[in-house]
């Protein structure tokens, strides 16, 4: 088996570092979303992105049967939420850009250096549509895409 949450803080890790607005951690952020109450004087809504873990998969048919815990195809949504349509778009458009240096980074997924695993691949499996959130006014909208990231055990 390999240990999944070293992998996904990585991958918030990276977001957070290059996208320069709040990720959350399977929620919405403090720091995201409306700050005060909206439609009032002094408001603004701060786009943020939101990573949740989905299923993981070691069945992988070009996979060793010696080693079941060397091939995995792990899934995650990655939200985006912006005040239009278009900020929505686009901090879920700068999240996924933000994830293409993890690709050949190596990570210990496990108690010891024999459970490093390479990220071999990160693809978007699909871009979510576009819901608009009316539970505020003004509303909001949201955006839920799913990715997959394949690692292999090894350096």
């Amino acid at each position: 088996m390999i240990y999944r949450g070293v992998l996904t803080d990585a991958i918030i890790d990276q977001i957070d570092s290059l996208l320069g607005k709040p990720v959350g951690d399977g929620q919405a952020p403090i720091e995201g979303g409306w700050q005060g109450e909206p439609n009032q004087a002094g408001t603004d809504f701060v786009p943020y992105v939101v990573l949740t873990p989905g299923v993981g998969n070691n069945q992988s048919p070009a996979g060793p049967l010696s080693d079941t815990s060397a091939d995995w195809i792990l899934s995650y949504s990655l939200s985006g939420f912006g005040v239009s349509r278009q900020q929505c778009e686009w901090v879920a458009d700068r999240a996924r850009d933000a994830l293409k240096p993890l690709r050949h980074t190596v990570h210990q997924l496990g108690p010891t250096a024999s459970y490093n695993h390479t990220i071999q691949k990160i693809s978007t499996a699909a871009i979510g549509s576009i819901q608009r959130v009316d539970a505020t006014n003004p509303p909001y909208w949201g955006q839920v895409d799913q990715l997959t990231v394949w690692v292999t055990k090894g350096t």
